[in-house]
């Protein structure tokens, strides 16, 4: 359908006030990160293993990776730690936001009270869904838009995902393309009238909102995830206005906007790709597996469990995946964990990583366990329908 008024296209990362946080403990989302990138901010998320940060490209394309700050605030108070690399995705276009993705890799262990997050991987699952959104963005509300402009608070709410729709494309016409690929997921900012439906009135998908609980991005929330059944689905990007639906015709995360994430599961490949490459001394092959750690004084250090196949995977192959106590105990001795591994076409092999948490006190050697299941697009030996492996974390400290 025809817009009645030119779209316009608003880039949320416009803050450059390094005293504008607001502190928010105990929204149950500690791994939702604000991330300083020379003048501008915005917002990531933690991955599992607790060295990557996911978040957008144009919150960090243009600027050299010693300005990137990555800052938490968990139960624990505030940290803030460095970039050892950034890495934006080859295909991203600045002047469209396409492909609007990029990967952050820190230089020392996130804090251990902060969340770790799995992608959401399915392209079929996440159009129709509702997803919770979170970010470092503006307060407003949707009849006057934004208020504090020089505050950003985290944020949270929900909205649905419409529709899938190019983001390069989206900018420019509503209408769909099959030649081009649905790379992100649009939804609009509802105040419960057929009025302000922009998904309705647009795309021809009709949602009257999520009431209360309704929320649109605003600056500052670049970066920031959109989570369905706690996984990664999408990551903020830009906003639209200026349309037929739009209560005020400005790009002001008013009702009747639109907004656009970059869709994850589109770019999971890439994102597992990048994260794994980081990992220093990851084993490749069977023979390099390290079966003890020294649990380290502080911090976190990595211990990696290995799936190997004899050769190179045809087809996608995945299993699902969780930590399991031994005598070591999730929370004190090591941070639990549980997600999807895949192994993609032309691959062999994926690590999947634990962080033992270190400390300084003398204890006794401790084991813990990663337990594997429902194998797809592969088979366990033997017809299992399980594997376990162990891993024993060295007590490195002595009592005086």
């Amino acid at each position: 359908m025809a817009v009645s008024v030119a779209p316009r296209i608003v880039n949320p990362t416009t803050e450059t006030d390094p005293d504008r946080y607001r502190v928010v403990t105990g929204t149950g989302f500690d791994g939702v990160v604000e991330i300083g990138a020379g003048a501008s901010f915005g917002t990531g998320t933690l991955l599992l293993g607790g060295r990557a940060i996911l978040t957008a490209a144009h919150v960090v394309d243009d600027v050299s990776t010693g300005s990137v700050t990555v800052r938490f605030q968990t139960t624990d108070g505030v940290e803030t730690l460095g970039a050892a690399s950034v890495f934006v995705h080859p295909d991203y276009q600045a002047d469209t936001l396409d492909n609007d993705l990029a990967i952050v890799i820190l230089n020392g262990s996130a804090p251990v009270a902060a969340d770790r997050y799995d992608l959401h991987r399915s392209l079929d699952t996440d159009v129709g869904s509702v997803m919770t959104k979170v970010g470092y963005g503006h307060p407003g509300t949707g009849t006057g838009g934004l208020v504090e402009e020089d505050v950003s608070v985290l944020r949270v709410g929900q909205n649905r995902y419409d529709s899938a729709v190019n983001a390069e494309r989206f900018v420019t016409s509503f209408n769909p393309d099959p030649s081009v690929p649905d790379n992100a997921l649009a939804y609009d900012f509802d105040d419960g009238s057929a009025r302000r439906d922009a998904g309705g009135s647009e795309l021809g998908v009709s949602d009257l909102g999520r009431g209360d609980d309704e929320v649109n991005i605003a600056p500052g929330d670049s970066g920031g995830p959109g989570f369905i059944a706690g996984r990664i689905a999408g990551i903020s990007s830009y906003g639209l206005g200026g349309i037929s639906t739009d209560l005020d015709n400005e790009v002001n995360a008013t009702f009747g906007e639109f907004s656009v994430d970059t869709r994850v599961a589109y770019f999971a490949e890439w994102i597992d790709a990048t994260v794994q490459a980081a990992f220093t001394g990851a084993p490749t092959q069977p023979g390099e597996v390290v079966r003890e750690v020294a649990e380290g004084d502080s911090g976190t250090t990595l211990v990696f469990f290995l799936l190997s196949l004899g050769a190179p995977a045809e087809t996608r192959a995945s299993v699902s995946y969780r930590t399991v106590d031994g005598s070591a105990v999730a929370g004190s001795d090591y941070i639990a964990a549980e997600g999807e591994s895949v192994i993609y076409p032309g691959k062999d092999h994926v690590v999947i990583p634990v962080e033992i948490i270190g400390d300084t006190t003398p204890e006794s050697d401790e084991t813990v366990l990663v337990e594997v299941f429902d194998p797809v697009g592969a088979t366990f030996a033997g017809g299992a329908t399980s594997l376990n492996a162990t891993r024993t974390i060295l007590d490195d400290d002595v009592a005086v």
